[in-house]
């Protein structure tokens, strides 16, 4: 997904990026090492690329990167 159909979908589905900024930069840290798949997942492919299939289809991030607006 591009940067533009994350935010996107981020307000459809009311949510937002973490307020918490250590929480994500470790995250994005490790989005750089894992070249963009979800950090907590250990396979890599279409499902897990980042936001991963568990968060396109259930709007619940593993990592915590996104979280509902509240």
């Amino acid at each position: 997904m591009t940067d533009y159909e994350v935010k996107q979908y981020l307000d459809k589905h009311n949510l937002i990026l973490n307020p918490n900024k250590k929480t994500v930069e470790a995250i994005r840290t490790r989005l750089v090492v894992t070249k963009g798949y979800c950090p907590c997942v250990p396979e890599q492919n279409d499902d897990t690329l980042c936001p991963c299939r568990k968060m396109r289809e259930d709007g619940k991030c593993c990592c915590h990167l996104y979280v509902p607006n509240e």
